[in-house]
């Protein structure tokens, strides 16, 4: 006797060996003094790679390496070196994208080299001068995921899609 085939259909995100995270950085209007942000590179356990440089193309931009690497943890099974990206208030910042550069000890030349953008915006997301809130009344917003062309609101095809419903 046959038994009923049955399909199942099975998606991952595999990551890359060795990882930005972010992979950009955006300043917002809304920062007028200056600020830091985090940036994880994270690896693969078994390639064990070094920070052997890190270049900012704009010298307002600074980035320095906190001395020890995280180890694996629950949210995480890959290890990381996490570096300190220090912005100018958005008012000094330059109007042209800024880059940094990682240069890593992986033996593979693809990611010897990570570079992470640092982007200057107005304003992020669906925040729109329409939607800013006068005194005294509240904004709600609701985040749905956003289907792409040909899907419906039920099925996104992932979770990099949302849109943002705001009402006063």
């Amino acid at each position: 006797e046959r038994l009923p085939t049955m399909s199942i259909s099975v998606s991952a995100v595999v990551p890359e060996p060795v990882s930005a995270r972010p992979d950009r950085i955006l300043i917002t209007a809304s920062q007028v003094k200056p600020s830091s942000r985090r940036l994880w590179i994270y690896y693969d356990q078994d390639r064990g790679i070094e920070i052997t440089d890190i270049r900012s193309s704009d010298p307002k931009v600074r980035v320095s390496e906190l001395p020890t690497p995280l180890a694996p943890s629950k949210s995480s099974e890959f290890p990381a070196h996490q570096l300190v990206v220090w912005l100018p208030p958005f008012a000094e910042f330059p109007d042209e994208p800024v880059s940094i550069e990682i240069h890593t000890s992986d033996p593979d030349p693809k990611y010897q080299k990570l570079v992470v953008p640092v982007e200057k915006r107005a304003t992020i997301g669906a925040a729109t001068k329409e939607f800013t809130p006068s005194p005294g009344r509240q904004l709600h917003a609701t985040l749905r995921p956003l289907p792409p062309q040909g899907a419906t609101a039920d099925q996104p095809d992932s979770e990099d899609h949302w849109r943002c419903e705001a009402r006063a």
